[in-house]
């Protein structure tokens, strides 16, 4: 997904649903996909929103330093 793009999950339903929402948990909290990927507010998005890469490689080393 291109920054700036919306999955629409709406478009899915049943057991096809339960596994996108699935897979798109696994895939935001795997490294570091949570600074730029993240679901709507009402969950029926996922959103890739652009994260200028000096500010993510800030937030990332601020990060590995608390850990």
């Amino acid at each position: 997904m291109k920054p700036g793009t919306v999955l629409a999950l709406e478009r899915y339903s049943g057991e096809q649903l339960e596994w996108i929402i699935k897979t798109a948990c696994v895939f935001i909290l795997e490294g570091d996909n949570s600074l730029e990927y993240e679901f709507n507010e009402d969950y029926t998005a996922v959103v890739h929103r652009y994260v200028d890469p000096d500010v993510k490689k800030w937030i990332l080393s601020r990060c590995k330093h608390r850990v």
